[in-house]
């Protein structure tokens, strides 16, 4: 979903007296501060998102994703056959961006001569 849908889909939820959202992409947070503003009895959850423009009735939190991430990294290593690696990401928030420097640390651990470029 992405885009008016969105936009209308956590409006919609809203105004249809949920009083809970959880929001569970970075890219959402734009619509969701609108229906907030629009509806002030709900609240909202944001996945990974940064509450940029600050609503007392939306919160952040993230999720441990980090032993899923390590692991990966480190069969990219083992597995590479070129040395080069990409790392693909959606946004550049502060969740993903610290991410490249783990990713490089744990890379060279099991392949030292490897690089990575940033897809995203």
């Amino acid at each position: 979903m992405a885009g008016a849908d969105t936009n209308t889909f956590i409006r919609q939820f809203a105004e249809d007296d949920h009083e809970l959202d959880i929001a569970t992409s970075h890219g959402f947070i734009k619509a969701t501060i609108e229906a907030v503003k629009m509806n002030p009895d709900v609240y909202s959850e944001q996945l990974t998102g940064l509450n940029y423009e600050h609503h007392a009735n939306i919160s952040c939190f993230t999720a441990g994703f980090y032993q899923g991430a390590h692991a990966t990294r480190l069969i990219a290593g083992v597995m590479t056959k070129t040395n080069w690696i990409a790392y693909i990401a959606g946004y550049r928030i502060l969740q993903v961006s610290c991410n490249p420097e783990a990713f490089t640390s744990e890379l060279h651990s099991v392949s030292p001569m490897s690089k990575f470029r940033w897809c995203g």
